[in-house]
């Protein structure tokens, strides 16, 4: 049976689909750190505001370690605030380089079929030709048969 024409293109497809899976698995990871980051820069806010809960009602403080802690407390609200944004750009590669692997999963798909296709004409078309192969067989036999038969009949 000959060679698919394509399964050079289709190789090149699984392929290119196989790296952008790798692709994809490695901005997963960077998303999950990410995410993993902004988890911990909320719990430690959260944990610094508990401490200067304590800290208040145990003793009076004075203005420039509620200021400090204030400031402390700022800061880490606007490393939150970037942290947000960061696994907002993460989420946004994360899904196009989804939708990058869909596509590409399209594609090889589609030209797998077209071989499924091919071999399949392949087979019907071999079929046919060995179906005629045997009708004339039969045929031939047939024809033999009938003018033995005649000759046996003229003696």
């Amino acid at each position: 049976m000959e060679k698919f024409k394509y399964d050079a293109v289709l190789k090149y497809r699984k392929f290119q689909e196989e790296q952008l899976q790798r692709e994809l698995f490695d901005e997963k990871c960077k998303l999950i750190a990410e995410r993993q980051c902004l988890e911990n820069l909320e719990k430690e806010l959260e944990t610094s505001r508990e401490t200067l809960k304590k800290t208040c009602t145990e003793k009076p403080l004075n203005s420039e370690i509620l200021l400090m802690h204030e400031r402390f407390l700022d800061q880490l609200c606007i490393k939150i605030t970037q942290q947000i944004q960061i696994v907002k750009d993460q989420e946004e590669q994360y899904h196009g380089k989804r939708a990058e692997v869909l596509e590409a999963m399209k594609n090889r798909k589609s030209l797998e079929k077209v071989k499924e296709n091919w071999i399949e004409e392949k087979i019907d078309l071999e079929r046919k030709q060995q179906a005629k192969f045997l009708d004339e067989l039969g045929v031939n036999r047939f024809i033999r048969e009938q003018k033995s038969g005649a000759d046996k009949c003229k003696q």
